[in-house]
């Protein structure tokens, strides 16, 4: 609202010219202080009259709330229900303390917060005798020529790119302002955020403002009565935010040299699945061994609080040992962080959304991504997955325990993109095969991974990934990826390089064409096609292939240099595979619906769904360009005879 005022703009040049003095970041933090009182005045101003609006609608619909309701009315019986559920689910009634004793006066409740809080972020004793043997295990993994490039200085465009890879609307912090303007006003502001940025992580002090984080507290179950039942989620200062960015992505490129193989989250080009896929590969060898001298313990231990408890003191000592420079990073500050506010946020998907354009983001956003991580390492079984089409389908159109809806479009129809006259939800059986091509991807891709290195081990130790078989008891992990492995082949090529690793009669090369039939002995490989490094050879292949397999051979560029042939996703401009992309092949496969045959209808859905109208009168107009509105012929085509009714 304020940005599409037309004066807001000059505002903030005005409030931003103001000096300051002092060092660079403090005059920033002054200077983004400061402009949020002038903004707020500014708003009080501006848009008075709009907010006198706003706080009669406000006491208006107080008085409703407060009215009796009309039980034969089903919107206010509704309305009042939901709103009534939201408050009580908004309030906090007790919490049980440190001690086990129940606290429900505002001041016992923020005793609560505040001790566990300050719990949390107080150092304790350390036993310094276990760290020394968890340091003697650890090997230094930090090269010299890795801290000359941490080390090296700051510069305006690190600032910039740590800014601009934020989203727009992230939450703001304490001083109020989000991504979005910083980004908007970055020709006005950026100089100034860029030098205070670099002033601070130069010399390695940060002032107390810029550390003070609101902690919203996220339920994670329906009766909260302990801090443990809350999740925190910590909103910081965006300057905060960029300085602490910049040093990440510094950090980020040397992270899978330095973290070992067995961490799989939270490093670049590592998935968390990859453990799940170890740990279930492990627990299936357990399984099936039945004789030896030799036995083995499978441990499952919970370390959640491993990164919200732990010391300062040890994580430097850590990061000393693996051979970081002392410079690197930030000084450890004194003390815990400012706690300055606390909300609380519900769970705003408990209300039921009843529209027709209500439960189709439901479907989607909801009930079709719960099964998701499991579909990523595994197969659901058919059955499962029928059924869980089933329920989706009876919510889509509207079937209760009491009354059961009329289903006028098959399931299979309705999983069809909307430029096709479907509704765009998700084929599950093809989402799955879609989740197990990416682990084959990553397979072929990061062979030197540790689930790589794994499978390979266990499953096809003297081959490759495409020549692969099920082998002597497999896990159904393995049986699960070999089901994707066809989509894979589907939509993935070599793109030629040097040619040295590419077979032409195995390899998918030539993008829809089988060379199988005319395999020779005279050539292996596609540099065998070569006259020289990037030159094809026309006179043998004019002897091997017929003209229209020879024209789209020379067709395919090449490059003098000596690059390595390389896997890439032909469903994607840049060659990088995609669950998306995935998917379309799969579904195309299953529903037989291929949307690149030219479609009729194309026009008049693309101006449905792109209707400046309200969902559900797009979903209205679906209903009727699909001829399933319940009239009165298409009801007496399906057996039932209003006027008998």
């Amino acid at each position: 609202m304020w940005c599409a005022h037309e004066g807001f703009s000059s505002k903030v040049e005005e409030a931003w010219s103001i000096p300051y003095v002092g060092e660079p970041m403090l005059q920033l933090c002054r200077k983004v202080k400061d402009l949020g009182t002038q903004l707020l005045d500014w708003d009080r101003t501006v848009f008075r009259s709009r907010r006198e609006e706003v706080e009669i609608v406000r006491a208006q619909l107080d008085v409703l709330l407060q009215k009796p309701f009309d039980p034969s009315d089903r919107n206010s019986r509704f309305f009042h229900k939901k709103a009534s559920h939201r408050r009580q689910k908004n309030k906090i009634k007790g919490l049980f303390n440190a001690t086990g004793t129940w606290q429900e006066s505002k001041v016992g409740i923020d005793g609560v917060v505040l001790d566990y809080f300050q719990s949390i972020f107080s150092s304790q004793p350390s036993d310094l005798e276990a760290q020394d043997v968890v340091l003697q295990t650890i090997e230094p993994r930090v090269s010299a020529n890795m801290n000359a490039r941490l080390l090296a200085p700051y510069e305006l465009e690190e600032v910039r790119i740590a800014l601009f890879q934020m989203h727009p609307s992230k939450a703001p912090g304490p001083d109020g302002l989000s991504p979005f303007f910083f980004q908007k006003y970055w020709d006005l502001v950026g100089q100034e955020v860029s030098n205070a940025v670099i002033s601070m992580l130069t010399q390695a002090e940060i002032p107390p403002d810029l550390n003070f984080t609101f902690v919203t507290l996220i339920p994670k179950v329906k009766e909260v009565t302990n801090m443990s039942h809350l999740r925190p989620i910590a909103l910081c200062n965006v300057i905060y935010k960029i300085a602490s960015r910049v040093i990440a992505n510094r950090l980020k490129s040397f992270l899978s040299d330095i973290v070992s193989p067995q961490q799989s989250a939270f490093v670049p080009n590592r998935l968390i699945s990859d453990n799940t896929l170890v740990a279930s590969e492990l627990a299936h060898y357990m399984h099936k061994l039945q004789r030896g001298q030799e036995g083995f313990l499978a441990l499952k231990l919970d370390i959640s609080k491993a990164y919200d408890r732990l010391e300062w003191g040890f994580l430097q000592r850590i990061m000393l040992k693996m051979g970081f420079a002392e410079q690197w990073g930030l000084r450890i500050c004194d003390g815990a962080p400012t706690i300055s506010h606390l909300l609380f946020a519900d769970d705003r998907w408990r209300s039921k959304l009843l529209s027709a354009a209500g439960r189709e983001i439901l479907i989607k956003v909801v009930a079709q991504a719960l099964p998701l991580y499991t579909m990523n390492c595994y197969l659901l079984p058919l059955n499962l997955i029928q059924e869980l089409h089933q329920l989706c389908a009876q919510f889509w159109w509207g079937s209760t325990d009491e009354k059961k809806a009329m289903h006028w479009r098959a399931w299979d129809e309705l999983c069809k993109p909307k430029g096709m006259g479907g509704m765009g939800f998700r084929h599950l059986f093809a989402f799955n095969l879609a989740m197990l091509a990416k682990q084959g991807w990553r397979l072929i891709q990061s062979p030197d991974s540790l689930i790589g290195k794994l499978f390979k081990a266990l499953y096809f130790p003297h081959g490759n990934f495409w020549e692969a078989t099920l082998g002597s008891q497999p896990s159904y992990a393995w049986r699960s990826i070999l089901q994707g492995r066809d989509i894979l082949r589907a939509g993935i090529k070599r793109h030629i390089g040097n040619g040295f690793s590419t077979n032409i009669w195995l390899d998918p090369w030539l993008m829809d064409e089988d060379l199988r039939p005319y395999v020779t002995d005279r050539v292996t490989l596609v540099a065998d096609l070569f006259i020289s490094l990037g030159v094809w050879n026309s006179t043998l292949l004019s002897e091997l292939f017929p003209a229209n397999i020879v024209q789209k051979i020379l067709s395919i560029p090449l490059s003098p240099r000596h690059h390595e042939d390389r896997w890439i996703w032909g469903g994607d401009k840049r060659g990088q595979f995609s669950v998306k992309s995935a998917y379309h092949v799969a579904r195309i496969r299953i529903l037989n619906d291929n949307s690149s045959t030219p479609n009729p209808s194309a026009s008049l859905w693309r101006q449905l769904w792109t209707a400046p109208v309200p969902s559900s009168v797009k979903i209205c107009a679906w209903k009727a360009a699909s001829n399933i509105l319940p009239t009165r012929s298409r009801l007496s085509e399906r057996g039932i005879d209003l006027d008998t009714q």
